[in-house]
């Protein structure tokens, strides 16, 4: 047998030992379930930190994560590994566990120091955030159907900066100009990744965060790091203090989309956050400006800023990854206007009766939001205004077909907002 399947055998059966250890700690000791699905995510992830040093296969590594999801899949459904699944919340973060150290051994190859980072930030930060905001947590958030811990957040970023840090010290030779605010930046970052996570996902998400965005952030100028470091600790608490204010989002949205103006900074630059910045505020501010029935409209999710922001993040992405912003700028653009007239309109729909000063604001605070929005990027052209127009006409007459109140967001307004970047994407 090769040296890759003797070292894969072997952590997979110290992995089978974690797991005895942890239904024995269980049974014996009385531990809480939280607790005792700690012992193995923390056991499993400091078991895996030397796989990239034990093994120099991949097929190796997804083999070996492949029969760990699966052995941890057939004890949900068969109602054992009480010691992981016997908890009240839904949630799949022992099956993306595995899956999470494949993705991250694929990533880092030959990047031993960005597999630490990422597995320590796995292993470390987010069990010590569970247990403390799951026993001490007291000033409490929603993210969509979970609530989460201030106390908890704050506990998984000052573990984090330190994990993250150590292994970019030790085996690189990067600077601690460059080390310092840049670890911080992604221990900032994966802290909102694990806050807007929810059903386990941020098992996920969180490690690849880790790995993809610290090669990028520390590849960059000393002095673009540290303006990147000062907006966003800027862009956050004011973001959240006018969320908290307007009581327009929830904590989870309100995060997401200062996350997704911070990620159009760092992949463009800051002409591309100005644009969902401005309608960020801008809905913020026209909701108080023309309050709705409360039992009509209640504050934004996770889920409803990510179908807004869809179309012009996969545009950030691919303008990224093929050095296409300026091509794609007015495409960009016309999607985040887009996003705030459909926004804005289903508002208009379901707001209160206000006075006639207010609406004329309400309009007037729109259109400059619009400009502001396609004039960044240089695409406020009549064109892009004749669609932006065309928007709402066609909610209206969906709605009058249908019969039916405006959705926040759905595939009708998607499929709208397509139209008019691709639109916009062809004639610029």
């Amino acid at each position: 047998m090769s040296p890759d399947l003797w070292a894969a055998t072997g952590i997979g059966f110290g992995f089978l030992a974690i797991l005895v250890l942890a239904e024995v700690s269980r049974k014996s000791w009385h531990l809480s379930t939280e607790s005792s699905r700690k012992i193995v995510h923390v056991g499993g992830g400091l078991l895996t930190l030397p796989l990239p040093w034990l093994v120099t296969s991949p097929h190796v590594v997804l083999g070996l994560a492949v029969a760990s999801s699966i052995l941890l899949f057939a004890g949900r459904k068969l109602k054992t590994l009480k010691s992981v699944h016997a908890v009240h919340r839904r949630t799949g973060g022992s099956e993306y566990f595995p899956l999470a150290v494949a993705l991250l051994f694929v990533l880092s190859l030959d990047r031993e120091w960005l597999y630490l980072a990422s597995m320590l930030v796995l292993a470390v930060a987010d069990a010590g955030a569970a247990l403390i905001g799951s026993r001490h947590g007291r000033l409490r958030y929603w993210v969509e159907q979970e609530d989460k811990s201030v106390e908890g957040s704050l506990v998984f970023l000052l573990l984090a900066w330190p994990v993250i840090f150590l292994p970019s010290f030790l085996l690189t030779e990067l600077p601690l100009s460059i080390l310092l605010p840049g670890t911080l930046i992604v221990a900032l970052l994966v802290t909102g990744f694990e806050a807007i996570s929810t059903g386990g996902t941020d098992n996920l998400f969180v490690p690849i965060g880790v790995c993809v965005i610290l090669p990028k952030i520390t590849a960059q100028p000393a002095e673009e790091i540290h303006s990147q470091l000062l907006g966003l600790l800027a862009m956050f608490p004011l973001g959240g203090w006018l969320a908290w204010r307007t009581r327009t989002f929830h904590a989870g949205g309100a995060i997401a989309i200062l996350m997704f103006c911070y990620g159009a900074w760092t992949l463009a630059s800051e002409r591309w956050a100005v644009a969902p910045l401005a309608g960020f505020v801008t809905y913020a501010l026209g909701r108080r400006i023309l309050p709705a029935r409360p039992e009509r409209e209640a504050p934004v999710r996770v889920v409803i800023v990510f179908r807004t922001v869809v179309t012009a993040l996969l545009l950030l992405v691919i303008a990224n990854l093929h050095h296409l912003h300026e091509p794609l700028g007015e495409a960009y653009a016309m999607a985040v206007a887009a996003g705030i007239v459909h926004s804005l309109w289903n508002h208009w729909q379901i707001r209160n009766e206000g006075k006639r000063g207010r609406e004329i604001l309400y309009c007037a605070l729109t259109i400059c939001s619009l400009w502001i929005s396609l004039a960044v990027l240089d695409a406020a052209k009549p064109l892009a205004f004749l669609l932006l127009l065309l928007l709402p006409a066609a909610n209206t007459l969906c709605q009058k077909i249908t019969h039916r109140p405006p959705q926040p967001w759905g595939a009708f307004q998607l499929s709208l907002t397509l139209i008019a970047t691709i639109t916009t994407a062809i004639n610029s």
